[in-house]
């Protein structure tokens, strides 16, 4: 039997808007205009275009604790209460647009849409560059024909598109924004930063990002207490993720580093730091098949090149590091020895 067919989101322009950007001694200067009327085939090539770019990458508003709301969220939001004027609000974005973006940065305009989404309102942002072109002209009295260059030419060509955003603030589908970078894949940090965005994870991105940061702060910190082996603490956090539904910041650190004392008070602080920007700070349900992953077999050297091969981490294996006098001593609790070669 064939799969249903997935049905497209409908996607109407109501409002359209652009302002110029030229290259200037500092940046962009910016030509205020005025809004667009949009031609049939104009119209459909620009929905169309809003369509494909909605396979972008997903994006939730950052808003740190005590911060302000990101300037897009906010404009959007009088926009859509019908508090605020479009073609003011289009030129205070596309002037903190310029403001951020690269000098190097090819002119062309700054595009301002409100759309619907299937019904929805959302707002529509799009860097749109210019191109090279001859433009053909022909003398008004006695018709002959001239050519000139210009490179104010707009085309209904896809590549043009350099940055691209949606702005969606129903919470129905589990993002704010989504967002392009033909340039900078998957968008640069002034575009990231005009948004005032951060990337939104999906359970399994969650728990590899988790278990990634921990190990990767495990093996680098200088912070452990003593008789804490940064072996420990990897092995630690897989199977914390494996007994735990959820993942929460006080719990993996208890886990891992036990109540705070002032031996671990220090490592405590610099955990949790590292886990606030990696963006792992909120709690998110385990993937169970990511941190089956992350299981597999988990492997000890020593200096003296003894290699220690465990299927499950160092509590599965029943092996225990100590340190003594400053050196390390592995404990393995066993009923059996078997040797092999």
């Amino acid at each position: 039997m064939a799969n249903p067919r997935v049905p497209m989101p409908s996607i109407a322009i109501n409002r359209f808007v652009f302002h110029v950007l030229k290259k200037g001694m500092d940046g962009f200067d910016v030509t205020y205009l005025t809004e667009a009327a949009l031609g049939d085939q104009a119209r459909s090539f620009f929905e169309a275009l809003v369509e494909k770019h909605l396979q972008g990458i997903r994006y939730h508003f950052d808003q740190p604790d005590s911060a302000p709301e990101p300037a897009v969220k906010r404009q959007t939001q009088d926009l859509f209460k019908g508090g605020a004027d479009l073609i003011a609000t289009s030129r205070e974005l596309t002037r903190d647009f310029a403001d951020r973006h690269a000098a190097q940065a090819t002119e062309g305009v700054f595009i301002i849409a409100t759309a619907t989404l299937d019904r929805r309102p959302v707002l529509v942002l799009m860097k749109y560059d210019h191109i090279e072109a001859i433009e053909l002209l022909t003398d008004a009295l006695d018709g002959a024909p001239s050519a000139r260059y210009t490179d104010d030419v707009l085309t209904l060509d896809e590549r043009n598109v350099k940055k691209f955003a949606l702005v969606d603030l129903s919470g129905t589908e589990g993002w704010d924004v989504v967002a392009t970078d033909r340039q900078t894949p998957p968008i640069a940090d002034y575009f990231r930063g005009f948004l005032g965005v951060r990337p939104v994870r999906t359970a399994q991105e969650h728990t590899d990002a988790a278990i990634r940061t921990v190990r990767k702060w495990a093996a680098a910190t200088k912070t452990l207490p003593s008789g804490t082996l940064p072996v420990d603490v990897q092995f630690r956090v897989v199977d914390f993720m494996r007994q735990m539904p959820t993942f929460s910041v006080p719990s993996i650190l208890d886990r891992l580093l036990g109540a705070e004392t002032d031996a671990n008070r220090q490592a405590l602080a610099d955990l949790r730091q590292t886990l606030a920007e990696a963006d792992l700070i909120s709690d998110f349900q385990v993937d169970a098949s990511a941190v089956r992953g992350a299981l597999g077999r988990q492997t000890m050297v020593t200096r003296e090149g003894v290699r220690i091969v465990m299927p499950n981490g160092p509590e599965q294996g029943h092996v225990t590091v100590d340190t003594v006098d400053g050196r390390s001593r592995i404990i393995i609790d066993t009923d059996e020895i078997k040797t092999q070669g």
